[in-house]
């Protein structure tokens, strides 16, 4: 065989592999869920809800649901008065250099990129608040240390997948209620000024057929169908942000 005709087969083979390898790859639409005991239920049943619902919309491709929780935590445990603390580490990024071990979200993102696919951050379902404290003088002060926690917790997910060269600011983030005995619901609205800012949308856990306490359940802080509740997150973040992260 010539030289031209050599040269030829080979671009010919090249060409086809570099076509086959982009039909083959495909975008991962990556969510995570977080928080603390009601996020923790039943083996993380709240992740597993969410995912059901994402992938069953069809809005999305290819949809996994990082789950991650962790029984008792404050905010605090996540970020603190400026600094990224260890459980931000464990579900999100890692602190480390060599990136070992990696955090939960950064592992996905890592895998995909391994399979040779395309990651896509979409967004974060957060349930935690019981062991949060906020008094009506923060709210009135404007002075909320858990708002500034979670804002902390939002700029280092942008500032880890910016450094994972994916899109940092384009996900969104829903953040659900908790239960607070009667007169004491400062942490509610604490999560409704959390919502308000850019990226966030809030679910209402206390009202609907997901809140089973007081009639199945006699714990008013977990009496919830935690499946139903990672559903209805993923029908809200669908309705509230579609227009923003429907795949393309």
């Amino acid at each position: 065989m010539s030289l031209k005709k050599t040269l030829c087969s080979l671009i010919a083979v090249s060409t086809l592999f570099s076509l086959t390898s982009q039909i083959e790859a495909a975008v991962v639409d990556i969510f995570i869920s977080a928080g603390q005991s009601n996020a923790n239920a039943g083996s993380k049943v709240f992740g597993i809800g969410a995912e059901e619902a994402l992938k069953k919309s069809g809005v999305y491709s290819n949809v996994v649901v990082v789950k991650t929780a962790h029984s008792g935590n404050a905010i605090t445990q996540w970020h603190y008065k400026g600094s990224l603390k260890s459980n931000f580490f464990i579900d999100f990024f890692s602190e480390f250099k060599d990136k070992k071990p990696m955090g939960a979200l950064e592992a996905k993102i890592v895998e995909v990129i391994s399979n040779g696919d395309t990651p896509v951050f979409r967004g974060m379902f957060w349930w935690q608040g019981e062991s949060n404290t906020v008094t009506k003088a923060m709210l009135d002060s404007n002075d909320v240390d858990m708002i500034k926690d979670f804002e902390g917790i939002v700029a280092g997910i942008d500032a880890g997948l910016k450094n994972a060269g994916l899109e940092s600011t384009k996900w969104n983030f829903i953040v659900n209620t908790v239960y607070r005995s009667t007169g004491h619901d400062e942490v509610n609205e604490a999560l409704a000024r959390i919502a308000s800012l850019p990226r966030g949308a809030i679910f209402d856990t206390q009202k609907g057929t997901h809140r089973v306490y007081p009639k199945k359940s006699g714990d008013p802080v977990h009496g919830y169908d935690h499946q139903l509740v990672g559903k209805r997150n993923a029908e809200l973040f669908i309705a509230t942000f579609k227009k923003s992260s429907q795949k393309k």
